[in-house]
């Protein structure tokens, strides 16, 4: 994956996931602490992901030539691209924060569902 394209998912997610946690109510606390960790986590991939993208270059000989006292060296540049980590791990802090919303939804729907069965069960018991 293209290092700058990487940095802009990264940036775009972050924001995402910064307006989303700005936009909940105050009831749901656990879930804004929740984002907001991600959205740090995922601005420190950033940096990694420049630091991950290097090429590392260097000069091998390729013939070597002997004329009388003078040898004469000819060189063949190999480059070699890292392996950009970046993306998989970005990919595995998405959906780390995919299983934890999810199990969010539902802890809160269990528990909001129980609370509304309380209510009606202590509202039956009053007529």
């Amino acid at each position: 994956m293209d290092a700058l394209a990487t940095i802009i998912g990264l940036g775009l997610a972050s924001f995402m996931l910064f307006f989303f946690s700005s936009q909940l109510e105050e009831k749901h606390g656990l879930l804004k602490l929740l984002s907001l960790f991600f959205v740090l986590a995922l601005v420190i991939l950033i940096p990694k992901t420049l630091i991950d993208n290097q090429t590392i270059c260097s000069a091998e000989v390729n013939t070597t030539t002997v004329v009388g006292n003078t040898t004469t060296y000819t060189y063949t540049d190999y480059c070699v691209t890292d392996a950009n980590a970046t993306d998989t791990t970005f990919y595995t802090a998405v959906l780390w924060f995919y299983r934890l919303f999810m199990a969010y939804v539902f802890i809160y729907l269990g528990w909001e569902s129980l609370q509304a069965l309380m209510n009606s069960y202590k509202k039956r018991g009053r007529k």
